[in-house]
């Protein structure tokens, strides 16, 4: 782990960030104690069921509705066309 005094680390926090992206957990400290760790955020991303349930969740919300004579186009349209 990476160690790095305030006054270092606000000169270059773009090699910090580097660093961190590159997997690295940079320390840093003030008057030699600790105060911040800097870590690589987990990417998150929707798991396949959560979007499978979603699209199911849609299908059965969409299945009693008419289907409109309008476009979604002329909708927009006519929302502006209210607003003004």
């Amino acid at each position: 782990m990476e160690r790095h005094y305030i006054p270092e680390s606000t000169l270059g926090v773009a090699g910090v960030v580097d660093q961190v992206i590159d997997g690295d957990e940079v320390l840093i400290t003030r008057d030699g104690t600790a105060v911040a760790q800097v870590v690589k955020l987990a990417e998150s991303k929707p798991s396949v069921e959560m979007r499978i349930g979603s699209l199911e969740w849609l299908i059965a919300q969409s299945a009693g509705m008419t289907p409109l004579k309008t476009s979604s186009v002329e909708l927009l349209r006519q929302v502006y066309e209210e607003n003004d």
